[in-house]
């Protein structure tokens, strides 16, 4: 064999190990994406629940979005309190739908939407466990959110939705969606966008 070659082999083999175990890691395991999963209004006991799903997703983003000067300020304990207060006043605005999705008994999976005005809509937040994304959780909360805002506001006609540019996870998600980018601004010391879609 060729000695350029026989040094090159256990490279190739290298990269498609590390390829194999990405692919792995990243796509859901069959069993999670064929199930059945229902879909419902959350309430304060589910609020301990909600907590974890964004806590861990906050963790998750923080480490590959936002630098360490705009989270330096923030304890693990303050962003767990915050959510726990933000999912306790979704549970009691007449305005915020905060809807979920569960896995038999377990939340996988949650948004609130929030009415800002009688006309536009606001996607405020949508978390997924990481074990069930791509499993299309995250596009039936999506609709579910905007067809609850229609029904009860006729003359509605705009949702939109934040996301960091460097999350590019999240734009291509709404963007795929029929999500236009409107406009774009500086917050601490990442740049947030704003998308909107037009609905009938």
């Amino acid at each position: 064999m060729n000695p350029t070659i026989k040094k090159s082999v256990p490279y190739v083999s290298l990269v498609v190990l590390v390829g194999l175990v990405y692919f792995l890691y990243t796509t859901p395991t069959p069993q999670v994406a064929k199930k059945q999963y229902t879909y419902k209004k959350l309430g304060l006991e589910h609020v301990k629940d909600a907590e974890d799903i964004v806590y861990k997703a906050l963790k998750y983003d923080t480490s590959k979005f936002m630098s360490p000067e705009s989270t330096a300020h923030m304890t693990s304990d303050d962003r767990r309190a915050l959510s726990i207060t933000m999912f306790t006043d979704a549970v009691d605005s007449e305005d915020t739908y905060f809807v979920g999705a569960f896995d038999s008994d377990k939340l996988v999976g949650m948004l609130i939407f929030k009415r800002l005005s009688p006309t536009t809509g606001f996607l405020d937040h949508l978390y997924i466990r990481e074990a069930y994304r791509g499993t299309g959780i995250g596009s039936r909360l999506t609709k579910m959110g905007m067809t609850h805002f229609k029904n009860n506001n006729p003359q509605g006609n705009m949702v939109m939705v934040n996301t960091r540019e460097g999350n590019k996870k999240s734009r291509t998600f709404y963007e795929k969606r029929g999500f236009v980018k409107f406009k774009q601004y500086r917050e601490l010391d990442y740049n947030i966008i704003t998308y909107i879609k037009m609905i009938r």
